[in-house]
């Protein structure tokens, strides 16, 4: 309230790291909540809130606040970050997060209602080791080329990303099988787009179904690589990698 009452003009953001109910107190005074999800590697050890399986639940406290969100999602190797990296778990636990990953987070975070996204990395030094790790272009091509790639395929999206998201159910989808996912549905330019993601460390299958009277006559392709997808009774099945996120674009 003290920012805004000397500067009423520009939006004030907090990044808010957990599910701490006071970080989400100060957060409701501000006009845009970044909400940072560390990285699935971190989910196994000293963060149990940055579980992708739970991913929902870490977003619906800033979906209450009714304010926009952004996700910050962290793309470099914490265990080089004395500042949030547990003294007691051995550096040689920690990795970088693979453009899977990178990827899922991304598109669960859209699902789940953000309205941007960062991905983030620093390096300073905290006087007792080095704080984040740099993966710039210069620094870390590799990374840097992973995280650019996600940002691009995003970027390549947009128009559809804009488009109001709805339930699979609301457009004429169902899903039969077993496995949690991630899903949602945009309509554009008369395309229905369907997102569908495996927060799960393991494999999993669905089977996809079209309602006849909704879709006459569909053809499916897999996005970005426009693969098509052959269809038996308006119906198929469709396989999942761990945290992998299939996009199909449906005409008919």
């Amino acid at each position: 309230r003290a920012i805004k009452q000397l500067d009423a003009v520009h939006p004030v953001s907090i990044a808010v790291s957990g599910l701490l109910d006071k970080e989400y107190k100060y957060a409701a005074g501000a006009d845009i909540v970044g909400l940072q999800f560390t990285s699935i590697p971190a989910g196994t050890f000293e963060f149990p809130w940055d579980d992708p399986a739970h991913i929902g639940d870490f977003y619906a406290p800033a979906q209450a606040i009714g304010k926009p969100f952004l996700a910050n999602i962290y793309v470099y190797n914490i265990a080089k970050d004395v500042y949030i990296w547990p003294k007691d778990i051995p550096k040689s636990k920690g990795r970088y997060p693979t453009r899977e990953e990178i990827r899922f987070l991304a598109y669960a975070s859209i699902i789940h209602g953000a309205q941007g996204l960062l991905f983030n990395c620093y390096r300073f030094d905290y006087g007792e080791g080095l704080g984040g790790d740099d993966i710039s272009r210069k620094k870390n091509p590799k990374q840097w080329a992973e995280v650019a790639s996600v940002a691009l395929e995003l970027n390549a999206m947009s128009p559809v990303l804009l488009e109001r998201s709805k339930e699979l159910q609301e457009v004429g989808v169902t899903l039969d099988g077993d496995a949690k996912i991630e899903s949602m549905a945009k309509e554009h330019q008369g395309k229905t787009f369907l997102f569908i993601a495996n927060p799960s460390p393991q494999d999993v299958e669905l089977r996809i179904q079209l309602a006849p009277d909704r879709f006459l006559n569909p053809s499916i392709e897999l996005l970005p690589e426009k693969q098509q997808i052959h269809l038996r009774d308006s119906a198929f099945t469709d396989s999942w990698l761990p945290y992998e996120v299939r996009i199909y674009e449906v005409a008919s």
